[in-house]
C-alpha cells in the first residue's frame, strides 16, 4: 500500500475506536478459542506500526477476524450462507 502522510480524520478515529471496542469485547469472549484470540492480538500488534491507512485496515481486519471466529461466517456478511 502506498501511504501518504495524512492526519487522522474524525471518520478514521471513530472507525478505529469502534473496531478497537469490538476487539476488546471479543477478546473476553470464551466461545472463541484462546489460541485464536491470542493470534488476533499478536497479528494486530505487528500491524500497528505502519501508516495511518494501514493501521486502520489492520484494526478492521482484526475485528472482522474475531467476529468471524465467534459467528462462523464472514463479518461483512449479514447472516450465514444457507446450504
Amino acid at each position: 500500500m502506498n501511504c501518504s502522510r495524512t492526519s487522522l480524520t474524525p471518520l478514521m478515529v471513530n472507525e478505529n475506536r469502534r473496531n478497537l471496542h469490538l476487539i476488546s469485547s471479543h477478546l473476553s469472549n470464551e466461545t472463541i478459542a484462546l489460541p485464536k484470540r491470542i493470534g488476533a492480538v499478536l497479528s494486530l500488534a505487528e500491524g500497528l506500526n505502519v501508516c495511518i491507512e494501514g493501521t486502520t485496515l489492520n484494526i478492521l481486519s482484526c475485528a472482522s477476524d474475531l467476529v468471524e471466529q465467534q459467528h462462523g461466517w464472514p463479518a461483512w456478511s449479514s447472516k450465514p450462507k444457507m446450504t
